[in-house]
């Protein structure tokens, strides 16, 4: 079974002789681990932590490289643009349409060249075997909204002013669907699974209620991922924090797979969203990175590994991965016996 295989049969809630799994680390946790198993390549580090996800990145309209937080000047450029909100001085959603450079994508994309960077990625990734490729795509959502608004105005915004909030999510809606189109038109068939970002709880609960996220951003949802479900994709949603309230709602929409869940949030423990979502969702992530990855001995590792995989892993339906990016400091030898453990898992027969 190849690692596309097993990936997507348990997307299709399908069980496989093992659970698929994915990997994520930030900078320092990432460049230990590689040194304390010798590995210099990544690509050495994802098949020996047995990896069944890999991601392909799609090149900006202007054909530049994408680039990516790992580099210091563009990660001076994110926390300069979430502090200099260009719409936050905006008092009506009229005055947004001066602001229409914010959503401009060229007239026409080159998307041969799409093509072709996606192939040439493939090329490097699948040189000995076929992974599950998954593309991160900007969506209409809070964090689209924010980042242009400003955290506080938005909130404001959802209560108070919903035209001006509308006003920016109908424009990044209009620009999205332009980049899901143009991509999707030349490569429905090398990209798996797309994943959307969209942050929409905290550590105890919805950043806003439910009723604001059913009237406000929805419907903006709704359309995005209608136009998504006409290719042969996987729709992901990355969204850290508690926000279990509104899983009814995003199953209703289409979501087909939901990452990080983060078992500290409040109500998010993977075993009981797993009991009451996983007919409908594909779980994705589970395993805490707050307390047992980076604090607890391997065996306590390798306990909660095996109880995520025993209950989850059951149907199919579930890839196991860290609840968001491994954090610095947490020690190689725990992140190995996560991934060590998963790749027995088969001998210790996880399947009903």
């Amino acid at each position: 079974m190849t690692h596309r295989e097993r990936a997507l049969l348990a997307i299709d809630h399908k069980e496989t002789e093992r659970v698929p799994l994915a990997y994520s680390a930030r900078g320092e946790a990432h460049s230990r681990l590689k040194e304390y198993l010798d590995i210099s390549e990544d690509k050495d580090l994802f098949k020996r932590l047995g990896v069944d996800i890999r991601q392909v990145y799609i090149p900006k309209p202007d054909g530049t490289k994408t680039k990516t937080l790992s580099d210091k000047a563009s990660e001076r450029e994110y926390v300069k643009k979430l502090i200099q909100a260009p719409l936050k001085y905006v008092s009506s959603a009229e005055e947004i349409d001066n602001y229409s450079y914010l959503w401009q994508l060229p007239e026409k994309w080159d998307t041969l060249n799409i093509r072709r960077c996606i192939r040439e990625q493939l090329k490097e990734i699948n040189q000995e075997e076929t992974y599950c490729i998954i593309w991160s795509l900007e969506s209409p959502g809070f964090e689209s909204t924010w980042y242009l608004r400003g955290y506080e105005e938005t909130l404001i915004d959802f209560m108070m002013c919903p035209s001006i909030a509308g006003k920016i999510l109908e424009r990044q809606l209009e620009k999205s669907l332009r980049m899901a189109r143009d991509v999707l038109s030349v490569a429905e068939d090398l990209i798996d699974i797309v994943l959307l970002g969209d942050d929409l709880g905290t550590q105890g609960g919805l950043v806003f209620s439910p009723e604001i996220y059913r009237k406000v951003l929805k419907p903006f949802c709704r359309e995005f991922y209608n136009e998504l479900r006409k290719y042969d994709v996987k729709i992901a949603l990355h969204s850290c924090g508690s926000i279990r309230p509104i899983l009814p709602d995003l199953i209703e929409i289409g979501l087909h797979i939901l990452n990080p869940i983060q078992p500290r949030a409040y109500d998010m423990e993977p075993v009981s969203i797993k009991k009451e979502f996983g007919k409908d969702l594909c779980l994705f992530g589970g395993f805490d990175i707050q307390e047992i990855l980076p604090n607890r001995t391997i065996d306590d590792v390798q306990n909660e590994a095996m109880r995520l995989i025993e209950n989850l892993g059951k149907g199919g339906g579930f890839i196991l991965a860290p609840a968001h990016s491994i954090m610095e400091g947490t020690p190689p030898q725990n992140i190995v016996a996560l991934y060590d453990t998963a790749l027995c898992s088969s001998d210790l027969n996880y399947t009903s």
